[in-house]
């Protein structure tokens, strides 16, 4: 008979090897800094996964895009003198930056300072003293321009409502005992949460609070599963986990952890140890970067302790933050897409640059038809597209773009019913010029970019008559002018834009709906091929550059508008040349064109893989 003790024992032994092991992730070096870029602090991640880099005692920022290479220097001094938190905003395109003297230069401590950097130009446009010369440490950004910041020298958080605005206390978390360093790392709970709070944590007591901005700003300490060992850069990653950095300056066990905020007490969980003083964190599409900033030498002064010889930003994967690009679609062969638009049920169409039709993509099937197909109906290149729901009409843009050979083509807008989409009315471009996009003040009248004829007309769908809504020499720079364009209800303007020039144009709307003041947004280079444009919110527009031009694969640029100023962001670079797309849901629809085979070196159609594509956007944009 078979021993039960041995069996037991197997058993158990079996259990064991057989149990899968609680894999951590692994940190991996991204960067080392060159030599004269010493005590990394402050990262940013860009939309388009490019990296910014500050430091505890430089007054410059390092871009690094996404193969680890430092593509650009940006000099935030003499107003600047470190970056020790860096917060990029996507509404407003603006980086915010934590500057304190936190070391000081040759014993003479400078006042600490919150600066606010316009990244599409390198220049610092904000400069702003901490009140009663407190120590700015850390920036949450509140998601409506504004940031929130924390004190390390008095205990107080502060709000800013924009970067011209003065610092408004928000919290005051306590006195900050003598040669201690109080509120360091700080974070706005994520747009998904119940309720708007701030969480802050201590550096020298490992304390974790949160400011209840829905309850009067009360606030109340959290009970954790065990002490934070000086606390620092924090991050969501998602509703209910923070991962934060803990310098562990008397010990040097350095860890990033993560916290899990549904749990009572709240788990904190050890992730990686032993980082040489890490100090701030970034995170983008599942990947998380921290620096080590390498500076408790510093921190205690008669430890002999060396300056380390490198400094290194580190990197690792995480669950959260999926990509946010993915594919819902794929469209017909040689289809070339050029446009997109969306009825009230949801459903999208989307024109062909190269098939004199038009496709339907139905969001509850998954599927994709034809919904025009049939060149005897007027149709050549279909470009620009805008649906009437009330009307139940799809109007489109038609024209010739050289690639069907039709001599005397009149360009012309469009119309099919949604239901049968059968054609409604073909009305030619007056003059001869060329139907290229279309947007409406409201949907009786409809506006459309005339690309060679350099104006926007406007079409009275009542009497079905044109008109000249807008011209002038602006809209003159280059034989391709005018493309895409947008109405803005909340801005009172239309956006148009120079597809050769590279532009960006304001029209002022007065309140009858006719056009006003004509300006350009000042860019600090041109736009690469800017095709259709569309609006994310107050002031701020996405622009899709197709690339063609310049030759390169184009993407998607937002643009916030300050003025007359606008500050562009990829958010998305492309090697297909996407030429438009809109944006519902949080998200933005897009094509990828793969014009560069059209109309760039080889002008030759060619057997692709065409797809409709969904990114979801930051949530601050999201509508």
């Amino acid at each position: 008979m078979f021993n039960r003790k041995v069996l037991l024992y197997l058993l158990l032994l079996s259990a064991v090897v057989s149990a899968e092991p609680d894999v951590k992730p692994v940190a991996k070096p991204l960067l080392t800094l060159p030599a004269e870029f010493g005590y990394p602090n402050g990262l940013a991640y860009l939309p388009n996964g490019d990296l910014i880099v500050g430091s505890v005692t430089k007054p410059s920022l390092l871009r690094v895009n996404a193969q680890a290479e430092i593509i650009s220097t940006i000099d935030i001094g003499p107003s600047l003198w470190a970056g020790t938190a860096l917060r990029f905003d996507t509404s407003t395109n603006l980086l915010w930056v934590a500057s304190p003297d936190f070391l000081g230069k040759q014993g003479l401590k400078r006042r600490h300072r919150i600066g606010v950097v316009d990244i599409a130009r390198g220049k610092v446009i904000s400069a702003i003293d901490m009140p009663d010369k407190g120590f700015g440490n850390d920036i949450a950004l509140d998601g409506q321009g504004g940031a929130y910041v924390t004190d390390s020298s008095s205990g107080r958080v502060y709000h800013l409502s924009d970067h011209t605005a003065a610092m408004v206390e928000v919290a005051d978390l306590g006195p900050v005992p003598r040669g201690a360093i109080g509120p360091a790392g700080i974070a706005l709970s994520p747009s998904q949460a119940p309720a708007a709070s701030l969480l802050v944590g201590h550096y020298s007591t490992g304390q974790l609070q949160k400011v209840d901005l829905a309850e009067a700003n009360r606030v109340e300490s959290l009970l954790l599963s065990r002490p934070l060992d000086n606390p620092d850069g924090m991050v969501w990653a998602k509703a209910d986990q923070l991962y934060l950095v803990e310098g562990a300056v008397e010990s040097g066990e350095g860890k990033l952890s993560r916290l899990d905020l549904n749990t009572h007490p709240v788990q904190v969980e050890t992730l990686v140890s032993d980082v040489n003083t890490p100090v701030n964190l970034s995170i983008w599409q599942g990947q998380l970067a921290f620096s080590e900033a390498g500076i408790r030498h510093a921190m205690l002064p008669n430890s002999n302790l060396a300056k380390p010889k490198t400094f290194q930003i580190f990197r690792l994967a995480i669950e959260p933050n999926p990509s946010p690009v993915s594919t819902l679609a794929t469209l017909p062969r040689h289809w070339y897409p050029e446009s997109l638009a969306q009825d009230g049920q949801g459903r999208v169409y989307i024109s062909s640059a190269t098939e004199s039709a038009i496709a339907l993509f139905d969001p509850a099937t998954g599927q994709v038809s034809e919904f025009v197909a049939d060149p005897g109906l007027g149709l050549n290149s279909v470009q620009g597209l805008y649906v009437d729901n009330q009307a139940g009409l799809l109007y489109a843009c038609t024209a010739e773009l050289g690639l069907h050979k039709l001599p005397g083509f009149n360009s012309s807008l469009l119309a099919f019913n949604l239901n049968d989409s059968s054609l409604a009315g073909r009305w030619p471009i007056p003059g001869g010029g060329l139907c290229n996009d279309i947007d409406a003040i409201d949907d009786s009248s409809l506006l459309v970019t005339d690309t060679t004829g350099h104006r926007i007309l406007q079409f009275d769908s009542a009497t079905q008559n044109y008109t000249v809504w807008s011209a002038g020499e602006l809209f003159h720079q280059g034989d391709l002018g005018l493309n895409g364009i947008a109405y803005s209800d909340q801005d009172q303007a239309v956006y148009v834009t120079l597809f050769q020039a590279g532009k960006l144009i304001k029209v002022a709307v007065d309140e009858k709906g006719e056009a006003g003041a004509v300006s350009e947004i000042q860019l600090p280079s041109p736009l690469n091929g800017p095709d259709a444009v569309r609006v994310l919110g107050p002031n701020q527009v996405l622009v899709f550059e197709n690339g063609v031009p310049h030759g390169d694969g184009g993407g998607l640029t937002s643009i916030a508008i300050d003025g007359a100023v606008g500050r562009p962001v990829r958010m998305l670079s492309s090697d297909a040349n996407p030429p438009s797309g809109l944006v519902a849901n949080g998200a933005v629809l897009y094509v990828e064109s793969y014009f560069g085979d059209l109309f760039g070196g080889s002008q030759t159609p060619a057997d692709r893989v065409f797809s409709l594509k969904r990114m979801a956007l930051p949530p601050e944009l999201e509508q």
